[in-house]
């Protein structure tokens, strides 16, 4: 009797261990090979006009913002902040033409991470560099360091 008695028990506390710690392992696995990296994205950016590069005070990353030309007369600030690496210069735009570039570029947490930056210019004359003072409230004012 005493062994009909300990077997109608179940699995035990034990058994119930083993059995929460197996479902855990299986749902760590699973979430894990669940698990990708963001997509990458890329933007292509014409009618550049002018290119100033700084450094981030903040994480010491490379800063770069240009102005384009759109629609005419309209000049307009575009930020590339967060980048991941050095931007690659490629001196092949005849002056006659305007200058441009490519970024890839992802997600992380709402946040965009800049991979990789090419920009095509006319020469090295064209990178200036930039002190960007975001200010209170958004204000943009860069300061040309030449």
């Amino acid at each position: 009797m005493l062994c009909q008695a300990h077997s109608e028990k179940g699995f035990g506390r034990t058994g119930v261990i083993v059995i929460i710690f197996v479902v855990v392992i299986i749902g760590i696995v699973a979430i894990a090979l669940n698990t990708s990296p963001p997509p990458v994205k890329t933007e292509t950016i014409l009618g550049i006009e002018q290119i100033f590069y700084n450094k981030s005070r903040m994480d010491d990353s490379p800063n770069y913002d240009v102005i384009v030309r759109q629609q005419g007369n309209r000049l307009v600030m575009k930020h590339f902040l967060r980048c991941s690496s050095e931007a690659v210069l490629i001196a092949d735009v005849p002056t006659d033409r305007s200058m441009w570039a490519k970024t890839w570029f992802h997600e992380e947490s709402g946040i965009t991470i800049y991979d990789k930056i090419e920009f095509h210019l006319h020469s090295a004359s064209d990178i200036a560099g930039g002190e960007v003072d975001y200010g209170k409230f958004g204000k943009t004012r860069i300061n040309t360091l030449k």
